[in-house]
């Protein structure tokens, strides 16, 4: 299986603004039907699976409004969406997967790990006899290398995203505190906000994925992006000292207080309501928050948060000019679907959809070339972006690059180490023996 190769995400994502400057409720899934409307044109129902599952979510406001403009171009096909969050929506793909399931024509997953084994197994349908009409001409270049497996093209881009430490500059100035650049500063403002019964960084650790995130991003600073790719796409081994660094900085940051008192005790959406209700001084977390920041509506912090790359370490093998992020996410087709023209079309639209959609309400970085409305972006996503300008190499998320199996392990053993379970170096055994 040809992996992809994360060394071009930067320029990459960074073409992807530069293009956009320059340029349905849920429903239970049921089998795929067709008849024949009266205008002679067959009436198709498509079933569409994603994980965009709260009515609060913007993402799923995009694809609701994208949904409805979809209608009115093709009044025969109708689409029936079924949504669950994060967690059990991977347990649904999976769990569907595991047979040849028809219960939905085109669904939203994260690739190259999670697409690999269904690509594997002949589960998505390849795209290629279907991409013959110019819309390869409207895509940004590299966006695509994601979602391409042995020269087959499994998928469109919608949008990508970075990695970046959310700081409530309010807090930080009322309190005399510096916003670190690297580690050490980084520390030593856990540590006096801690003192101050301040919460110094809320995260979603009940969730696997928000504790995984520290871990990475203190991984990649440690490590740097060439050896974190390389291990990521098989070429090298878990045994670079660097990953034992970063799980004994986890847990020096849970020592100092780092994560308040109840360490696993908070899910992602109670740490983004605390972070904007302005009780907590950081948040690490995807681009796709910076629109939360200033549209929520119980966002009390709108104007008073500035984003920075993650902090670097001292000695560590990363740079300021490295961040975790990229192109992963994406629609793709049910290899099994009875409309496999209908969906291939719709994958298409819907893929372009979202990215132009998601770029335009300061969520992700659009995977089109085009015009795209900025009017809407915020200036906390262009600090975001500015992130992206000024640096060379990027990782992906490991849930995303790693298969569903060894990412299962990677959530468990990441929330082992935040709850103390284990020590970093039974950590750093325990991943390098699931990597073999």
């Amino acid at each position: 299986m040809k992996r992809f190769l994360k060394k071009t995400l930067v320029g990459v994502i960074a073409a992807s603004m530069m293009a956009s400057l320059a340029g349905c409720g849920s429903s239970s899934s049921s089998s795929t039907s067709s008849t024949t409307s009266a205008s002679g044109e067959e009436k198709v129902t498509l079933n569409v699976w994603h994980q965009w599952a709260t009515d609060t979510n913007d993402l799923k406001k995009v694809y609701e409004a994208a949904i409805v403009k979809y209608k009115t171009l093709h009044p025969n096909i109708t689409i029936k969406t079924d949504t669950l969050d994060n967690a059990a929506y991977k347990t649904k793909i999976n769990t569907s997967f595991a047979s040849s399931t028809d219960a939905v024509d085109v669904f939203y997953y994260w690739s190259p790990g999670m697409v690999g084994k269904l690509v594997e197994a002949g589960k998505i349908m390849p795209l290629d006899d279907y991409l013959k009409d110019g819309t390869l001409d409207k895509i940004v270049p590299g966006s695509l290398d994601a979602f391409k497996f042995n020269g087959k093209t499994y998928a469109l881009p919608s949008f990508s995203w970075v990695m970046s430490l959310y700081c409530n500059k309010e807090l930080f100035d009322k309190n005399s505190i510096k916003i670190p650049t690297n580690y050490d500063e980084w520390l030593d403002a856990c540590k006096k906000f801690s003192a101050k019964g301040i919460v110094p960084i809320v995260n979603g650790s009940k969730d696997a994925w928000n504790a995984c995130f520290v871990y990475e991003a203190l991984a990649l600073k440690s490590v740097g992006a060439a050896n974190e790719n390389a291990f990521l796409s098989g070429k090298a081994k878990f045994d670079d000292p660097g990953y034992l660094d970063a799980a004994k900085k986890v847990q020096e940051l849970i020592a100092a207080g780092a994560f308040g008192k109840t360490t696993l005790g908070t899910s992602h959406d109670e740490a983004d309501a605390a972070f904007l209700s302005g009780k907590a001084a950081m948040r690490i977390m995807g681009s796709w928050f910076a629109g939360s920041v200033d549209t929520n509506k119980d966002s009390v912090v709108k104007g008073k948060i500035v984003a920075v790359n993650i902090p670097t370490i001292t000695g560590g093998k990363g740079s300021d000019k490295e961040f975790a992020g990229g192109f992963t996410e994406a629609f793709f087709v049910n290899n099994n679907t009875k409309h496999k023209k209908e969906a291939a079309e719709f994958d298409k639209f819907i893929n372009e959809a979202m990215g132009n959609g998601a770029d335009e309400i300061s969520s992700g970085f659009s995977g089109w070339k085009g015009t795209i409305d900025t009017s809407k972006q915020s200036a906390l996503y262009k600090q975001v972006a500015e992130i992206v300008k000024t640096s060379n190499a990027s990782v992906l998320a490991w849930d995303t690059s790693l298969d569903s199996a060894k990412a299962q392990v990677h959530y468990d053993d990441v929330q082992a180490l935040f709850g103390g379970k284990v020590t970093p170096e039974v950590f750093v055994k325990t991943q390098a023996d699931a990597s073999k």
